[in-house]
């Protein structure tokens, strides 16, 4: 018991006198910073004085009274008057002819100027529309030679309608060939891209009456049972 008692109280004093020495360094650290901060304040008081000295000693008023100089010095330099005030008035009595004779010259270049824009007639047009609406019926009906009707289709009696896009090039190949609209069955949707890829080509259309690269198509394939 002596001994238990013993180091209880030695560990108690070597408590006190870590506490008491740390008390004593946070003093001296508080105290310092606050000579710090007090050193800091006064060394920017000292600057601050200093800046309103240099600011107060400065004069700005010679540097005007130069500028007022300068400026009367370049004042009556005054020239060429005369000549404009002729020019104006010369333009004043003139203005009506000149105009008259501006317009004039506007009408006849409107009228000499040639339409640079080619002008396609109603014909040619009317043509074209004719050749393609031919050109469409036609590969239609290749396209519906190729068509088969899925034998699942015809026992379950679906029936549907479906629009496929389509491109033809100018040697008559297809491409870019797609679903457009769907007949919400995908047997009969199916069966509609596999008439166009059984087709794959058809006539070349004539460069002379299309002037294009390639022909956009929509063209729609229906099933129904008879």
């Amino acid at each position: 018991m002596n001994k238990f008692i013993i180091s209880i109280s030695f560990l108690l004093i070597l408590t006190l006198h870590l506490s008491i020495i740390n008390f004593f360094r946070t003093n001296k650290l508080e105290s310092n910073q606050q000579i710090q901060n007090n050193t800091l304040k006064l060394q920017l008081s000292k600057v601050t004085e200093i800046k309103k000295e240099v600011t107060q000693e400065k004069v700005v008023e010679p540097k005007i009274e130069q500028k007022k100089e300068i400026v009367k010095k370049e004042l009556p330099k005054k020239t060429f008057t005369p000549t404009i005030t002729k020019a104006l008035e010369i333009t004043k009595e003139e203005k009506s002819e000149i105009k008259e004779e501006i317009q004039s010259q506007n009408i006849s270049t409107q009228e000499v100027k040639p339409s640079t824009t080619p002008s396609v007639s109603q014909e040619e047009k009317f043509n074209t529309q004719e050749y393609m609406n031919q050109y469409r019926n036609r590969l239609r009906e290749e396209i519906n030679k190729n068509k088969t009707y899925p034998t699942i289709s015809k026992k379950l009696k679906e029936e549907g309608k479906v629009i496929v896009s389509f491109r033809v090039l100018q040697n008559g190949f297809f491409s870019e060939i797609k679903l457009l609209v769907s007949s919400d069955k995908e047997r009969l949707d199916k069966a509609a891209l596999n008439a166009l890829y059984d087709t794959k080509h058809f006539e070349p259309y004539d460069n002379k009456i299309v002037n294009k690269e390639y022909l956009d198509f929509e063209v729609p394939i229906d099933f129904k049972l008879n």
